[in-house]
């Protein structure tokens, strides 16, 4: 069995003498307690264990001692950030409470967006860039990232900052620097998020157009033979050749284009977007009436 420590502060007004209302700190005391636990099962699965118990009270702002307490088939854990088990490798809690706080920077640094470039760089490191800066963070903070009930739970801990009077809430371990969130922060926390894009190949294709629209950014429906998609036009000159009429279609045509095929991954689940960024050539169907 290992152990480690945290200390939760609510700071604001209604706490100021010390003090803090029993359906405020409970719900949060709960909701932290369950961060730690479904952290906890992403993270090991089912190879660890953790209890979360409230250790001592300290007046200031408001503080609540937290210890936390892992345990592992009967065996004793040495101090390492994981350990092997039948092959496997098992966080411990204190590595999963630091990897919690990477988490919570992780939201803090998003800001409810989704990032423009995730790198990979190691096995311990990931490169998260948007709006012209750059988060490192570990790639386990990115696994809770995407982990619905990690993402539920947070959300409910951070919750406890809509109520008035409680300003921020701040995390400490000893020997590491504290994160605070802040109540204007709350909505970075929605459970839905953003989304991720995991994936963009770019390829040529053969498609048939299923359907057409020449409304401003409406989509086509074209196939490749396999399943129906929609895809947005981006060749400008191609819409322009439209736009002239210098293009005509029918039932049938197909096109010979290059793709640009994304992927993107949200707690919603996994969606592909499609788009056609250039139309090499047009093979109209003659032997089929004309649309237009």
């Amino acid at each position: 069995m290992n152990h480690a420590d945290l200390t939760l502060v609510f700071d604001g007004a209604a706490v100021e003498n010390g003090e803090i209302d029993v359906q405020n700190l409970g719900p949060a005391l709960i909701a932290l307690g369950d961060l730690i636990q479904s952290a906890n099962e992403e993270l090991n699965k089912k190879r660890a264990q953790v209890s979360v118990r409230v250790k001592a009270t300290a007046a200031g702002s408001f503080e609540v001692g937290i210890g936390t307490a892992q345990y592992l088939m009967d065996k004793a854990l040495p101090l390492l950030d994981s350990i092997p088990v039948d092959g496997d490798q098992v966080v411990i809690i204190a590595s999963v409470l630091a990897i919690i706080e990477s988490l919570i920077r992780l939201y803090k640094f998003l800001k409810g967006k989704s990032p423009e470039r995730v790198e990979q760089k190691g096995d311990r490191h990931l490169h998260i860039h948007l709006d012209g800066n750059t988060q490192v963070i570990d790639p386990r903070a990115l696994q809770l990232f995407e982990s619905l009930p990690v993402r539920k739970n947070t959300k409910s801990l951070v919750d406890v900052l809509l109520t008035d009077g409680i300003d921020s809430l701040r995390f400490k371990r000893a020997g590491q620097k504290a994160v605070e969130i802040f109540k204007s922060e709350v909505g970075y926390f929605d459970v839905e998020g953003p989304e991720l894009e995991i994936k963009e190949l770019t390829r040529p294709m053969r498609l048939q157009i299923i359907s057409l629209s020449f409304k401003k950014d409406n989509k086509w429906r074209v196939t490749d033979g396999s399943e129906p998609f929609n895809a947005t036009i981006e060749d400008a000159e191609f819409l322009n050749r439209i736009a002239t009429n210098v293009e005509l279609f029918a039932m049938g045509d197909h096109l010979q284009c290059v793709v640009r095929e994304r992927q993107f991954q949200s707690n919603a689940g996994i969606r592909k977007e499609y788009s056609i960024i250039e139309v090499q050539q047009h093979h109209p169907a003659t032997q089929h009436p004309r649309l237009l």
